[in-house]
């Protein structure tokens, strides 16, 4: 791939978790149970915490993914390493999809 490509795809990266991660920030203040609490009891509400816990394996896939860019631009896309990767995204997904 291009090197235009990838840092395309890099910037991309980085919008869709900086927008999620400004949804996590602004959603529990909108959430139902949770309409009407002062910010000290909005994040200790239990289903808070537990959607920032399962937001983590997200956040590591992206990383991952922005780690697998890497190693295109360095033309490694077929090295251990890329694989390792690979691996480490899909745990991350199937850790995402067990806590949802």
């Amino acid at each position: 791939m291009k090197k235009g490509s990838t840092l395309f795809l890099k910037v991309v990266l980085v919008l869709i978790a900086i927008s999620v991660l400004a949804g996590l920030a602004w959603f529990p203040q909108t959430e139902g149970r949770a309409a009407h609490l002062d910010l000290l009891s909005i994040y200790t509400d239990p289903f808070i915490i537990y959607m920032y816990i399962a937001s983590l394996p997200f956040f590591v896939g992206v990383y991952q993914a922005f780690k697998l860019l890497n190693f295109i631009d360095a033309n490694r896309a077929f090295s251990q390493g890329a694989v390792n990767t690979l691996r480490n995204m899909k745990f991350a997904s199937l850790v995402l999809i067990g806590l949802l």
